[in-house]
């Protein structure tokens, strides 16, 4: 269980979802004071794990130093081709962060979601901002491509009332 959960995000809306959704704080990670507010927020030594769904090298680099000693950055949002990230290699070998990577979800990991889901201790629906029936998933994917107003758009298998 997670004892404090800390969003950054740049967009003022993604970071009232985040709140609403559970979160102990939000903040803009680029704005003045943001790393220092978060690694207070965990205690003063940082986050035990850090997870950057944002694709961008600077939000990698932001993770280790706000990842305390011995935690963990998992990257999950792809970078385009040809990026690079600067993290001195000490902060690695005295610190003892990990990295590590996740692209996708095994079968094991679904039903594990599923079962969460199902079972009431995952809350999704903070994170579901748009609903579509099946005939307008163009509508959504559009939607949920746009930076701004959306979270997740779920996609509903019924028919258009006619």
């Amino acid at each position: 269980d997670a004892s404090a959960i800390v969003a950054t995000d740049p967009n003022p809306w993604r970071r009232e979802r985040a709140l609403r959704a559970g979160a102990a704080l939000a903040v803009d990670p680029f704005a003045e004071g943001s790393e220092a507010a978060v690694r207070e927020a965990c205690g003063g030594r940082g986050a035990d794990a850090t997870i950057v769904a944002a694709g961008t090298p600077a939000a990698i680099e932001q993770a280790f130093n706000l990842t305390r000693p011995g935690g963990t950055v998992l990257v999950f949002g792809d970078c385009p081709p040809g990026s690079t990230v600067r993290i001195a290699p000490d902060l690695i070998y005295h610190s003892g962060i990990s990295l590590t990577g996740s692209y996708s979800s095994t079968p094991v990991d679904q039903a594990m979601a599923l079962e969460l889901a199902g079972s009431g201790r995952l809350r999704l629906s903070p994170v579901i901002t748009h609903r579509f029936p099946l005939e307008d998933m163009g509508e959504a994917v559009s939607l949920a491509m746009k930076q701004g107003e959306c979270l997740k758009a779920m996609i509903l298998p019924v028919a258009a009332e006619q």
